[in-house]
């Protein structure tokens, strides 16, 4: 293998895979829960790999943060595969006994982790909860899709306490979350904050807290292991203090000779004697000004999979789906990613619980996070809307099965995938159908519907008017169309240039007024993978 490519993970049917094209499905135009304000967040049924590529237009590099759950491939029937990704069928269950089940897992998950990678903004980041069954071949996966150099860390999750005493060997009792950056240099990962403490002592200079040691302590704090850091300093009464450690040995400082003299001579160093007439030195510190340390990889403080379940029966009346990860987690994850404003997706939405975590967070400090959650569910049971979106439903009304709780201010937009997209299904579409394509498809953000125009269907945030000509595949656009349309869009008080979408026009677009978008040319174009 070439020094360039370095370690790379290969699998059978790898190269025909990375050129395989997924059609985009139609979205259904979606029914509205909850306030106006929340309808962007949006809670999708089908296959998240025809979901993706039906979203990508219109959602390429606008999501802040991705958390997924995908099968761990436990060889109980956790995940379907199919050869080929386009057709309809939902696949074959993929058990213990498949001998080939580690290759159709890593042939599942590869164009998924392709595809979400395009969703990220360039500060995005994407968590993937895994265990031991996957994480090895998960780790190369996530290398190779994202670069090595953008891995921020691999978290360990205490997702189980107790029981096992049927294992014959070990009793796992944690799973690992994989993290990653579209770009680590851009992201905006947050440091945790530490706890103030009380300038409770004082000298000449004013009010100081004690520090840490400045002794060197733990492994490397022997005089052997940094021989120029054993060294004297001035302390009390003149006389010279040596690192010496706690059990009388022979130690090393933890700064070098130049910045521990410079804090002595300064007033920053407390000493403090031993029973043995030695002196251990500390820092002081004079500032209560607020200091912040990397997060710690080990995540035992966020609920364990049995909380999760025990909280999705509060609010569903039972057990309704295995092993849902706990709130508390999911809103730690987003919370350290440092997404305040901004998408948090997950493409394997299961009952729905980061939705409910990004609600949840909103709620308590103001944030104002959207989600897009996407689930197709097993087989005949679609539990997309009886699970999924009924979760969320009750978390916005308090209506829970365990009695009422305090609402949460929200809503969503619930769409099903339907049949492929291609020229000629573009082309036998209602004019109503086309509109909803091109909302799902078209570049122009924030667009508000204008349901009584002719013409005019919609209006960008900017300003932009975005229009349709069409009563049937024949559907062209004349020069008294486009004198109505401006009429629409001075009377909507529109901005700049007209968007408007139509099979043919006889009137040639300046780029000024307004810019042609052929059907179904500009359409496919878009959704192409």
């Amino acid at each position: 293998m070439s020094n360039k490519v370095g370690i790379s993970l290969i699998w059978d049917g790898k190269e025909s895979g990375q050129r395989v094209l997924i059609t985009p499905r139609k979205l259904t135009r979606g029914d509205s829960f909850g306030s106006v304000e929340y309808k962007d967040n949006l809670i999708v049924e089908g296959d998240n790999l025809h979901v993706m590529v039906s979203l990508l237009p219109k959602y390429k590099g606008k999501v802040q943060l991705i958390y997924i759950d995908p099968p761990y491939n436990t060889g109980n029937k956790d995940f379907r595969y199919k050869d080929d990704w386009n057709d309809e069928g939902p696949g074959e269950w993929v058990g213990e006994d498949d001998g080939g089940r580690h290759t159709k897992w890593i042939k599942f998950m590869y164009p998924r982790l392709k595809m979400l990678r395009r969703f990220l903004t360039q500060d995005g980041v994407i968590f993937v909860s895994i265990d031991d069954r996957e994480i090895y071949r998960l780790g190369l996966l996530m290398d190779e899709v994202f670069g090595p150099q953008n891995k921020i860390g691999i978290m360990v999750y205490h997702s189980k306490k107790g029981g096992g005493s049927g294992e014959s060997n070990i009793v796992t009792e944690h799973e690992y979350i994989l993290c990653y950056a579209r770009k680590i240099d851009k992201c905006n990962f947050k440091k945790r904050e530490m706890e103030e403490y009380e300038l409770n002592l004082s000298d000449e200079k004013g009010p100081y807290r004690r520090g840490r040691e400045l002794n060197k302590w733990g492994a490397g704090s022997r005089r052997e292991d940094r021989k120029t850091m054993w060294f004297p300093i001035p302390g009390p009464d003149g006389v010279d203090v040596w690192p010496i450690r706690n059990d009388g040995t022979e130690g090393r400082w933890r700064w070098k000779k130049d910045n521990l003299l410079k804090a002595v001579n300064n007033g920053d160093v407390e000493f403090v004697k031993r029973d043995n007439s030695t002196y251990v030195a500390y820092e002081k510190i004079r500032t209560n000004d607020k200091r912040y340390i990397p997060y710690r990889s080990i995540l035992t403080e966020f609920g364990t999979n049995a909380d999760g379940t025990k909280a999705l029966k509060e609010i569903m009346g039972s057990k309704v789906f295995d092993t849902p990860k706990p709130v508390e987690l999911i809103k730690y994850l987003i919370q350290i990613a440092g997404i305040d404003d901004g998408i948090v997706m997950d493409v394997f939405a299961g009952s729905g619980t980061t939705g409910q975590a990004t609600l949840q967070l909103n709620s308590e400090d103001g944030g104002n996070r959207r989600f897009i959650l996407v689930e197709n569910g097993n087989g005949k049971d679609n539990f997309c809307l009886t699970l999924t979106a009924e979760r969320i439903k009750r978390v916005i009304t308090g209506e829970w099965a365990k009695g009422k709780v305090s609402p949460i201010p929200g809503g969503f937009t619930f769409k099903r995938i339907t049949s492929k997209v291609d020229a000629e299904a573009i082309l036998q579409m209602q004019r109503e159908e086309i509109i909803e394509l091109i909302l799902d498809t078209d570049d122009l953000e924030g667009v508000k519907e204008l349901p009584t125009n002719k013409y005019l269907f919609g209006k960008a945030r900017n300003g932009r008017g975005i229009a349709l000509v069409w009563n049937g595949k024949n559907s062209g656009m004349t020069s008294k169309d486009l004198d109505f349309i401006y009429e629409e869009a001075y009377k909507s008080e529109c901005q700049g240039t007209v968007r408007i979408y139509a099979k043919s026009t006889t009137v040639a677009p300046d780029g000024i007024s307004f810019e042609f978008q052929k059907i179904p040319d500009k359409i496919l174009q878009r959704l192409k993978y």
